[in-house]
């Protein structure tokens, strides 16, 4: 049992490391993905550590130790994505049509070939962004058509289900994609000052999308500056309304 404990420790610990490694090997980048499970088992092994180590021992002790290193490391990741953790944008209390953005996420899955059933629901919810996940050259090829209304763009097509592309109604600044890991494996699309532009001008209303990833996993932040002034929110409110048309 003691033997058994060690080596699900050693397990442990190695699939808790992998990601922190800059590698595109799958086996090395699919540990960004269980961290509930590997949490859970952490958990659980701490419990069996304390009642089956002799505590007494410096070994134990290193053991138990490493072990909650490891589900500290987990539950970093885990929870600001639970009710636990503080909201990163904070709720709104007016929100009308001229203070709001739309966006519209579709993980393709690549070899999926029903590329009109996406184009149809772009054109029925009418969204500010699409951001499309898994899209290859083929893909990029039949969303074509969106760019017509969607014109403002960021293209990474690849083949191994981690491309990505980017399809705005409105301009896109400072546009970025940067590759992390050594095969450029996991690409990281970064959106700065994201501004809302009307034919009017410029108005105050920003949307700053910044994604970082962190071993292999991009982690997004948006937040939104909403205008402040009366004649910028009618501005907005006749742009939407054109767009009504």
């Amino acid at each position: 049992m003691i033997i058994l404990i060690y080596i699900v420790t050693g397990v442990l610990v190695t699939a808790t490391l992998f990601p922190l490694l800059r590698h595109s090997h799958w086996l090395i980048r699919g540990m960004d993905f269980p961290r509930m499970q590997l949490a859970a088992v952490a958990a659980l092994l701490i419990v069996l550590q304390v009642v089956s180590l002799d505590l007494s021992e410096a070994q134990s002790l290193a053991f138990i130790g490493a072990t909650i290193l490891c589900l500290a490391w987990q539950l970093w990741w885990i929870l600001p994505y639970t009710q636990l953790w503080r909201v990163e944008v904070e709720a709104n209390q007016n929100a009308g049509v001229d203070r709001q953005i739309s966006i519209l996420t579709a993980n393709v899955l690549t070899p999926n070939r029903d590329s009109h059933k996406l184009v149809a629901l772009v054109k029925r919810h009418r969204p500010d962004v699409l951001v499309t996940l898994e899209s290859d050259q083929w893909w990029e090829s039949q969303l074509a058509s969106l760019e017509t209304d969607l014109p403002e763009t960021m293209k990474c097509p690849l083949d191994n289900l981690y491309g990505m592309h980017v399809y705005s109604r409105l301009p896109l600044h400072e546009k970025e994609i940067s590759f992390w890991s050594k095969m450029k494996f996991h690409p990281c699309m970064r959106l700065l000052n994201y501004r809302r532009e009307t034919g009017f001008g410029s108005t105050s209303s920003t949307l700053r999308h910044q994604a970082q990833q962190k071993s292999g996993v991009c982690r997004t932040r948006r937040r939104i500056d909403h205008c402040r002034s009366k004649h910028c929110r009618q501005r907005l409110a006749d742009y939407r309304h054109g767009r009504s048309q």
